[in-house]
């Protein structure tokens, strides 16, 4: 899924249901705290693997 489409979806959905403007900030939110979290496990599983194998 290509960055224009999810905006695309993201206005559709806004259209469709008025006044969710400040929930979808905030799913936002929480998506890109939980994308973070990811990358850092990422990072850490990354480093342990490589320490194992030297």
């Amino acid at each position: 899924m290509s960055m224009y489409d999810r905006d695309w979806y993201r206005e559709e959905r806004k259209a469709a249901r008025p006044g969710v403007q400040h929930e979808t900030k905030e799913r936002k939110r929480s998506i890109s705290a939980m994308t973070l979290f990811s990358v850092l496990i990422m990072i850490l599983s990354a480093s342990v693997t490589i320490a194992l194998l030297k």
